[in-house]
């Protein structure tokens, strides 16, 4: 059993480690989109889905150690409290890392939303397009026909 183990602790580093390395990727992804720098954020967005994609990978690779018919919580019952010690202490820090990825994910989700929202709103300034200028048009078309 404790081959297993070290497997799916080996497992837990890998998803922890890759995790910390998209997050580093989604971090530099934002600083590049706060200062509007489009071509390099471009790239880190690849890069960012190159790392999101190969954690993916690994999470297969932790559900084929964990076996199809089991969870990570089952085969832990299994377990005396020292092994599962440090197991648990690895799957904490997962779930650490995984919410920094999601914060550092949806900030810049939210950030580009309302840059992209700022540059609408400019773009419909710079011509002219109001929504009440575009209503008074509607209405003259409406009348004309």
């Amino acid at each position: 059993m404790m081959g297993m183990q070290n497997e799916l602790i080996n497992q837990l580093e890998i998803l922890i480690e890759k995790n910390v390395k998209a997050a580093d990727e989604a971090n530099v992804l934002g600083k590049l989109l706060q200062e509007e720098n489009w071509i390099e954020a471009e790239e880190r967005q690849l890069g960012l889905q190159r790392e999101l994609a190969g954690l993916q990978n690994e999470y297969h690779v932790l559900k084929t150690i964990i076996g199809e018919d089991n969870t990570l919580r089952s085969l832990q019952k299994t377990w005396t409290p020292a092994e599962n010690a440090f197991i648990d202490e690895r799957k904490k820090m997962l779930l650490e890392k995984e919410s920094l990825l999601r914060v550092t994910v949806s900030e810049n989700q939210i950030r580009t939303e309302m840059q992209l929202a700022f540059s609408e709103h400019m773009v419909d300034v710079i011509t002219g397009h109001h929504a009440e200028t575009q209503a008074e048009n509607n209405m003259m078309i409406n009348e004309t026909f």
